[in-house]
C-alpha cells in the first residue's frame, strides 16, 4: 500500500497540472475573445477539446466550429457560433497550443499512473472476513439513497471499487460520505477487521 500511496500522490499532482492547462487554456480563449465557456460547461470534454483542436489547425468559421459540437450540448449551434468570433492573435494562439500540450501530457501521465496503479493494487493480498456484519434487518424501513456510479472527472480507468472490496473483505463505499478515491488512500486504517466492522 505504500507503494499505491505514493503513485497516488504522484497522480494527484498530474491532476492539478492538467487542472491549471485547462485553466491556462480558458484564458487564453478569452484573451481572443473567445468566449466558450459561456456555452460549454467544461472546454476539456469532447465538444470543448474538439473545437480547440481545429482552431489550432487554422479553422476560423464560427459556425465550423461550432458543427464540431457534441449532440448534448444544450447550447444551439447559432449560440456557439456567437462565442466563437475571436480575435484570433498569433502570439494567444500559441500560448493555447502550449496549453493544450501540457494538458494532453498531464493525461498521458495521469494514464502511465493508472497503469502502475492497477498492478500494485492487484498484487495486495485478498482478505476475507470469516465473520462478515449481518445484512440489515428487513423488518427496519430504510431509504438507501443510490450513489453516483458515472465516471466523475479524472476517475481511474481501473475498478478500484472491486479491488477496494477485495482487500478489505468488505464494500467500504456502502458507508455513508466513504467513496473509493477516499477509501483507497485510507486502506491502512481499514486493514483491521474490528475497525472494518466498526465502520460498517
Amino acid at each position: 500500500m505504500q507503494r499505491v500511496r505514493a503513485v497516488w500522490r504522484l497522480r494527484s499532482r498530474h491532476v492539478e497540472e492538467a487542472a491549471r492547462a485547462i485553466q491556462h487554456m480558458q484564458k487564453a480563449l478569452t484573451q481572443m475573445n473567445v468566449q466558450l465557456s459561456n456555452v460549454l460547461s467544461d472546454i476539456s470534454g469532447v465538444s470543448g477539446q474538439a473545437i480547440i483542436e481545429a482552431i489550432l489547425k487554422g479553422e476560423r468559421d464560427p459556425y465550423k466550429l461550432a458543427g464540431l459540437c457534441h449532440k448534448r450540448v444544450q447550447a444551439t449551434r447559432e449560440e456557439v457560433a456567437q462565442s466563437l468570433k475571436g480575435n484570433w492573435r498569433e502570439e494567444v494562439l500559441f500560448e493555447l497550443e502550449q496549453a493544450v500540450e501540457s494538458y494532453r501530457f498531464a493525461q498521458l501521465q495521469m494514464r502511465a499512473c493508472d497503469q502502475k496503479l492497477e498492478g500494485y493494487i492487484k498484487s495486495v493480498p485478498t482478505r476475507v472476513i470469516e465473520n462478515p456484519v449481518p445484512p440489515p434487518d428487513p423488518k427496519i424501513d430504510l431509504i438507501v439513497k443510490p450513489k453516483r456510479t458515472r465516471k466523475q472527472g479524472n476517475t481511474p480507468e481501473l475498478n478500484l471499487k472491486e479491488e477496494l472490496k477485495r482487500m478489505c473483505g468488505v464494500d467500504l463505499t456502502s458507508i455513508d460520505g466513504i467513496d473509493v478515491m477516499s477509501s483507497i488512500i485510507r486502506k491502512r486504517r481499514f486493514l483491521n477487521i474490528r475497525r472494518c466492522r466498526e465502520y460498517s
